[in-house]
């Protein structure tokens, strides 16, 4: 599943076969939008039921992924409360985009197939100085 978001992000050329790459530091996401980018997902799919579970975001050059789970579960910590099928969400920095990744291969298969697409230079790239 692949949700472009915030069009007025995007940045220099985006051209992914091109080996030359524009990308404007000034217009690339910061933390709070791609948080609240992943936040407005979660809350479109699931309701005001589940939240982004900040102190397990991971940050790549690109961007971030965000994990999720229900608000009961994040309270009384009960197997009974977790949400099943919460696959992490990944929010490019650059384009603006929101990605589900899945849950059946493990996550990091996910990202290196993503990874595979984009140019070299964005993987060169600082890693994001949030969170």
């Amino acid at each position: 599943m692949h949700a472009p978001i915030g069009q007025g992000f995007q940045s220099g050329t985006l051209d992914r076969a091109s080996p030359s790459v524009d990308v404007r530091l000034d217009t690339m996401l910061t933390f709070a939008q791609a948080a609240e980018l992943a936040q407005t997902w979660v809350r479109v799919v699931t309701g005001d039921g589940c939240v982004i579970v900040p102190e397990r975001t991971l940050k790549r050059p690109y961007g971030w992924v965000f994990f999720y789970d229900s608000r009961a579960f994040l309270a009384s910590k009960k197997r009974s409360d977790m949400v099943a099928g919460n696959a992490p969400i990944l929010v490019d920095r650059i384009e603006g985009e929101v990605r589900v990744t899945g849950i059946a291969p493990p996550l990091e298969s996910y990202l290196t197939r993503y990874e595979s697409g984009l140019p070299a230079a964005w993987m060169q790239l600082s890693m994001p100085k949030e969170p």
